[in-house]
């Protein structure tokens, strides 16, 4: 496994495409996609006019605070782009207001603060309250998926409210709101969500595939590796436009922790107390503000990949997919991406083990890969994966074919 193969492959956990198989992966050695905002909206323009019918298209909006509700919402896209579908992706907050009469509309949104929407969900949710009416979404055909946590008062209330004002507009609900709970397993509640998407997407669209198409036919994602051969000549090509909103609209900076303290005695659950040191920074903070604590990787579990996958941590690149956009802020080195961008220590999803499959020339080791990514196995994938909290590393050292 090449340094393409093996950034590209970690590149999926970011973009959140649950997939680690990539058939065009390539290296140009200096040649770099540079697309402005007009182009790709040209581009995108132009997919959705190849459509055949309007009614197999199908638009998945998000609203995301961190990036799951991002990441589900192109895993969903992916999976139905193998099943035949014309599926679109949207930030909520680059929303049009004629993009919901007569269409088929996914919302995937997370509850932020106390009960409120994303910072990227803002602004529609303003429009949705203040300016819009039943016409902007008649004819509509809609579901909503909540991201939210039990250990807060306004669980989910986001979604909730989006549900049922969707109604009231009179829309038709083609799918009940479903719940995901970050306090227990929230990809769980997900992938049994989406089970019941695909089923009645099938029958109302008439598809002959189910969203779990992937894991008998593979799946391709696109992402163009360019790299090169000094940070000069990486900068020298310019940054590649970011298509995560976890980038492009929050301000991270680096702050030192004066206090991390453990507050519970005994039990299996934890909830600490951390202090960081506003000292010398631009950034301030005021009562009620909210805090995101974005960790870097621990750096011997990234030599360990890097080892493991034969790749330069050194090398400079830029990845860019079909629209021209990378899924991290590029160029940056192999080391920077697999530390502070690639989620590497997360719970590796079926489509990930899937594809690793792809990959193994032990034939014992292949089956078990595609084994645990049945439907019928989700007892072995929890107990194995979700419950002893694997990831790719314990995958490719249990599995080293």
């Amino acid at each position: 496994m090449g340094v393409q193969t093996a950034v590209a492959c970690a590149a999926g956990a970011a973009v959140a495409v649950g997939v680690y198989y990539y058939a065009t992966t390539q290296s140009t050695n200096g040649m770099q996609i540079k697309l402005s905002a007009s182009q790709r909206a040209k581009k995108k323009a132009k997919k959705e006019e190849e459509a055949d019918d309007s009614k197999q298209r199908v638009n998945v909006f998000f609203g995301s605070q961190t990036g799951t509700a991002e990441e589900f919402s192109k895993i969903i896209a992916q999976d139905g782009k193998d099943a035949g579908l014309n599926v679109q992706v949207f930030d909520l907050e680059r929303f049009d207001a004629a993009m919901f009469a007569n269409s088929n509309s996914l919302f995937l949104v997370a509850t932020y603060g106390e009960g409120e929407p994303t910072d990227n969900a803002k602004p529609f949710f303003e429009w949705l309250t203040t300016q819009a009416d039943g016409d902007a979404f008649k004819g509509m055909r809609y579901a909503v998926f909540g991201l939210g946590n039990t250990q807060y008062e306004h669980y989910n209330s986001f979604g909730k409210d989006l549900d049922v004002k969707f109604s009231e507009f009179g829309a038709s609900r083609f799918l009940e709101l479903g719940l995901g709970n970050d306090d227990d397993d929230i990809r769980r509640d997900f992938e049994q969500w989406t089970s019941k998407l695909w089923t009645t997407l099938r029958e109302q669209l008439g598809l002959e595939q189910s969203g779990e198409a992937w894991v008998k036919n593979g799946v391709e994602y696109h992402l163009k590796y360019t790299a090169f051969g000094s940070q000069a000549a990486a900068m020298a090509a310019g940054a590649t436009p970011c298509s995560n909103t976890l980038e492009t609209s929050n301000r991270i900076i680096d702050l030192p922790v004066t206090v991390n303290r453990e507050l519970y005695q005994g039990g299996d659950r934890s909830c600490r107390h951390v202090e960081l040191d506003l000292r010398g920074q631009t950034v301030t903070y005021e009562t009620g503000d909210h805090v995101g604590i974005y960790g870097n990787n621990d750096s011997e579990s990234v030599e360990t990949l890097a080892k493991r996958c034969n790749v330069d941590l050194d090398e400079w690149f830029t990845l860019a997919d079909e629209n021209g956009e990378s899924p991290f802020p590029c160029p940056c080195t192999v080391r920077d991406a697999l530390t502070k961008y690639i989620d590497i220590n997360g719970v590796p999803r079926k489509g990930l083990i899937a594809a690793l499959s792809e990959f193994a020339s032990d034939d014992k080791e292949k089956q078990q890969l595609v084994k645990l990514t049945h439907t019928e196995a989700h007892a072995e994938y929890h107990a194995y994966v979700v419950e002893a909290s694997r990831n790719v590393l314990d995958l490719l050292h249990d599995f080293p074919s």
